[in-house]
C-alpha cells in the first residue's frame, strides 16, 4: 500500500500528464515515484515512454535499470545502465 504522499505525488503527476502527454519531466517522476512504491511494471511502462520521447536522458535511463532489475529482466536492465553510461559516462551510479 502506498504512503499518502506517494499517492499524492501519483495523483500529481498524472494530472500533469493529463493536461500534456508529452510531459517528460512528469512522466520522469512518476516513473520514480512508481519505483519508489515497488510497483516495477508500471515504472517500466512510463519509463519507456520517456526515453522514447527524449533519448537523451541519462537518469531515466538509468531508472528504467533499476524498474527492469526490479521485474529481474537482468539483461535489459544492464543495457539501460550502459546506455545510461555511453551518454553521460560521469554517471557513476550506472
Amino acid at each position: 500500500m502506498m504512503c499518502g504522499r506517494y499517492e499524492k505525488a501519483e495523483d500529481a503527476f498524472l494530472n500533469a500528464i493529463e493536461i500534456d502527454k508529452k510531459n517528460v519531466p512528469a512522466k520522469y517522476g512518476l516513473g520514480v515515484n512508481y519505483i519508489k512504491t515497488g510497483n516495477f511494471g508500471e515504472a517500466t511502462d512510463v519509463l519507456l515512454d520517456v526515453v522514447e520521447l527524449r533519448n537523451y536522458f541519462p537518469e531515466a535511463h538509468y531508472q528504467l535499470g533499476v524498474a527492469l532489475t526490479g521485474l529481474e529482466e537482468y539483461n535489459h536492465a544492464v543495457n539501460a545502465f550502459h546506455y545510461a553510461l555511453s551518454i553521460a559516462p560521469s554517471m557513476i551510479k550506472a
